[in-house]
This record gives structure tokens, C-alpha cells and sequence, in this order.
């Protein structure tokens, strides 16, 4: 597979491996959204049914289950060890890293190609959400997927054409930020005027026709469960109690930001803050991130060409998206849906390297290995502060306390810990709470899929009270025991 003069490409290929498993206990995170994973994945094994649609609260309608389908297989064999699932998500960033390259080689020769791949595999920030097994996963090597079939089409190799349905299937079955792609993918067809009447055509309809068919089948199985909520959520701006909401536009800031914060991450104790939905830390040494991206931008345009201009068509793209999302869902872009930007982020930070390597060769090659230092800094002297190892601890630990007796979950407001994933942890490593807080937001998918247990009669036995110390919850309760990690407790109390 590989010549001899490849050992670039290996090289880079093994530096994308340590960013993405070193410390790999340490940095494994596990919130509500890793929570549906599972949940649905349980659903379909456990009850041995598989599903045609998976509910999205955020969006309003439900998504096709190919996602769920394709990691299915993995959840089965591990047996739902969560711990050792996540390294399917570090090896897609290897593999991204890989196909990035191979695109960047195409657009402009191996040079490039390396350059790109170096600056995806090194990035700290593209590692830690590379680590991530949710229902973005897929984004970046969907991306990268895209990146290199539109270059082989521009080049007139048609037979890259059905590789260009996938990404547009996965839009409809893991998150519909994919569909940026799908957007990117048609301005293309019309700026360079690629042909729709071939073989290849037809078998990339045929692909989304796989992919349309469980859609299709749950539209008339379930009598308008697919087209009904899908035109109320897109009927939103029109709704008047909506359409009064005060939204404003995407700040373009926040994007510069973010792609900041792809080259130069702060070390932290508490790295998942760059998972929350809230303001995330600023970029280390802000602004010089923010300035080199500008002049990488600037320079990338000034001096792009064909097939180049495709990373510019997919940041138009990018662009495009943000704002319609912005004005129907009346909500705006988070830093984690920017991933599925991250291989295109890469290969224009190269081609604005390769010309400054050529004006200040010096300059940048001292750039580069800064870079590079920074980065392996900060994921030597980061962690992430709760993290999955340390969470299943302490439900193990809990369940002496429990025994077996009915019991609920509470849990505190604070966005660590109440979006922490508690009650699949539970459930998967012991047995499910008789309820639990997670319910308010989460109830109706999971009495859709009957993912917890049938309610007692009467009040449950036991109440578990996840918080964080300094909080005094249920002090007219007998405590049984506490357990802690950190600054989290877990309070067994007895009912009355």
C-alpha cells in the first residue's frame, strides 16, 4: 500500500494516532448526547428492535438510524463497554487525517497534501472532538469524504461520483449540520458544470435511495411521522410566538475564534468546556491565532486555483448554512458543529503555509514547529476534569448503597453534572433507576423507545442525589452513604 519514500505520510499518520490515544482513559467525556447514543443503541439490541426513526430534540423531527445501524455491530461485540467504544472515533480522525491528505495531494501535489494532514493530525482541539463518539463522529471524515470526491469529479473521474451520495445520506441519518456538504457538493456540480445524465449519477441516486428508505417507510408505517414534523419545524420563522423570539446573527467572530482555537488550545484541568454549550476559553495567546488565520485566509484566496477554489465553495457553504440555520431554528452554530469544517480548515492553513514557506522559509518552518510544541503541550498538561472512567467508579461504588431497592435520580442544575449521562450509566453498568431526572427533557424518547422501567407503586425506596459539593440537597433525608470525585458527590438517601 505504502512506497518507501511514504514515510512522511506515516510519520504524520502516527502523530495523528498519539493525538488522539494518548491519555486515553483520561480524556474520554460522556454527556446527554453520548447518552441517546447508547440509549438507542441498547434499545435496538436489548429489545431486539430496530428503529426507522431516532428523535432529535433539537431539531423537532426524527433522523434515519443508519448511524445507529453502522455502530450497532460494535455495541454488541463490546458488549457496551463504553471505555474501549470510543477508540472507533479516535481511529475515523486517524483515517481523516489520511483522506486529507490524499485530497491536498490532488489539489496541488504530495506537498501539500502533507502539510494539510500534519496541521489536522497536531491540532489538539481537532484530537479532543476526534475522541468524541456522538452524533457528530462521522462529520469530519464525511468532510474530508466530500473534499476529496469533488476534486476527482472536477478532474473529470466520474467514478467518484456515488462516494459523493454518502455524505449527503448521512445528513438524513447522523446530523443535518452534514448537510453543508450536500449544499457545498451542488454548488459545485453548477460552477463547473459537471454532468447529471451518467451511470454514475444513477448509482449515486441509487445509494440515496438506500438511505431514503427507512424515511420513507416510517412516513406511511407511522401515518406523517416523518413530513409532519419536518414542516412544522421548517414552518417556524412563520409561527408568531417563534418568529417574535429575539435571535441575533451568527457572529463571524465566533467562527474565527473557533479556528483559532484549532491552532493554539489553553491547557486545562477542565477541557470539556470546549464541549459546552456556553462561551468556551479563548484561544491561547488571542489574538495571534485570530491574525494568523486571517492572513492564512487571505492568502489562500489570492492565491487559489482549479480544483482549490472547492475548499472556497465549501466555506461558502459552511457560510450559507450557518445563516439559514440561524434564521429558521432561530439558533446559532456551536463551535462543535464547525467540525465538519475542520479537514477543508486544514488544507487552506496549508496553502497559505506553502506560500509564506517559499517568501520566509525560516519564519515558517519556526511557525510550524511551535505549533507543534504547543500542542503536544497542551495534551500533556490537559485533562478532562469528570472524566467516563472515573463517572462508571463512582455508579459502581453507588450500587453497594443502593442494593436492591427501588430508586430515582436526582440530579443539580449545573450543566456537568445534570447533562452527565447518569441514568444510562446506571442502567447499562447495574440496573435503571425507577426514575430519574433526565426524564424531563429526555421523557418522551424514552418512553418512545421504553428505555427505563415501568414506574413502582408508591414512591421509590431510595433517593440517589448526584450534586456537586458545596450544595445541600435532601437534608430532611436519612443519608445512607456518599461517595466523591472531585467536586461531584453521590449521596444514597433513604426515603421515608
Amino acid at each position: 500500500m505504502f512506497k518507501k519514500n511514504n514515510w512522511a505520510i506515516l510519520v504524520i499518520l502516527a502523530l495523528a494516532a498519539f493525538f488522539r490515544f494518548y491519555k486515553f482513559f483520561e480524556f474520554q467525556y460522556f454527556s446527554g448526547d453520548e447518552e441517546f447514543l447508547a440509549a438507542t443503541i441498547r434499545h435496538i439490541i436489548w429489545d431486539r428492535s430496530p428503529t426507522l426513526l431516532v428523535g432529535n430534540a433539537n431539531l423537532g423531527f426524527g433522523l434515519g438510524p443508519f448511524y445507529h445501524y453502522l455502530l450497532t455491530p460494535f455495541y454488541f461485540i463490546f458488549k457496551f463497554d463504553l471505555i474501549n467504544l470510543q477508540a472507533i472515533a479516535s481511529c475515523l480522525g486517524i483515517a481523516t487525517t489520511y483522506i486529507i491528505y490524499l485530497a491536498g495531494k490532488e489539489i496541488d501535489g504530495k506537498k501539500l497534501g502533507l502539510t494539510a494532514a500534519f496541521i489536522y493530525a497536531a491540532s489538539f482541539f481537532i484530537a479532543l472532538f476526534d475522541r468524541r463518539l456522538v452524533h457528530l463522529t462521522l462529520n469530519p471524515i464525511m468532510t474530508a469524504m466530500t473534499l476529496f470526491g469533488l476534486i476527482k469529479v472536477v478532474k473529470k473521474d466520474y467514478r467518484y461520483i456515488p462516494l459523493l451520495a454518502v455524505p449527503i445520506g448521512f445528513a438524513f441519518h447522523e446530523d443535518a449540520s452534514l448537510l453543508v456538504l450536500a449544499i457545498a457538493i451542488g454548488l459545485t456540480w453548477i460552477v463547473y458544470r459537471l454532468p447529471l445524465k451518467n451511470k454514475y449519477v444513477l448509482f449515486g441516486g441509487l445509494i440515496l435511495l438506500v438511505f431514503a428508505a427507512p424515511i420513507i417507510a416510517a412516513e406511511f408505517y407511522y401515518h406523517g411521522a416523518v413530513s409532519g414534523p419536518l414542516l412544522q419545524s421548517l414552518l417556524r420563522p412563520f409561527n408568531q410566538e417563534f418568529s417574535a423570539q429575539a435571535i441575533a446573527l451568527y457572529n463571524p467572530l465566533e467562527m474565527i475564534n473557533t479556528f483559532a482555537r484549532v491552532l493554539l488550545t489553553a491547557p486545562s484541568q477542565f477541557i470539556e468546556q470546549h464541549f459546552c454549550y456556553c462561551q468556551p476559553p479563548m484561544a491561547l495567546f488571542t489574538p495571534i491565532g485570530q491574525i494568523i488565520i486571517g492572513l492564512a485566509f487571505v492568502t489562500s484566496w489570492f492565491t487559489r486555483k482549479r480544483p482549490g477554489s472547492i475548499v472556497w465553495i465549501m466555506f461558502l457553504s459552511l457560510i450559507i448554512s450557518v445563516y439559514f440555520y440561524n434564521q429558521i431554528f432561530k439558533a446559532n452554530f456551536f463551535q462543535h458543529y464547525l467540525m465538519n469544517f475542520f479537514p477543508v480548515l486544514a488544507v487552506i492553513l496549508a496553502q497559505a503555509v506553502l506560500v509564506w514557506q517559499k517568501k520566509l522559509p525560516v519564519l515558517t518552518y519556526g511557525l510550524l514547529s511551535i505549533y507543534l510544541i504547543i500542542n503536544l503541550v497542551t495534551l500533556q498538561q490537559s485533562a478532562v476534569k469528570y472524566p467516563l472512567i472515573e463517572k462508571i467508579n463512582l455508579v459502581k461504588q453507588s450500587t453497594e448503597a443502593i442494593g436492591n431497592d427501588t430508586y430515582s435520580i436526582e440530579s443539580s442544575d449545573d450543566g456537568y453534572i445534570h447533562g452527565g449521562g447518569w441514568t444510562e450509566l446506571y442502567t447499562l453498568y447495574f440496573r435503571p433507576a425507577n426514575k430519574s431526572y433526565h426524564y424531563d427533557f429526555w421523557g418522551w424518547i424514552y418512553a418512545a423507545y421504553s428505555l427505563y422501567p415501568p414506574m413502582p407503586v408508591g414512591n421509590p425506596a431510595k433517593t440517589v442525589s448526584i450534586y456537586r459539593q458545596g450544595e445541600t440537597p435532601n437534608l430532611s433525608k436519612e443519608l445512607i452513604k456518599s461517595y466523591s470525585f472531585k467536586d461531584i458527590k453521590i449521596d444514597i438517601f433513604q426515603n421515608e
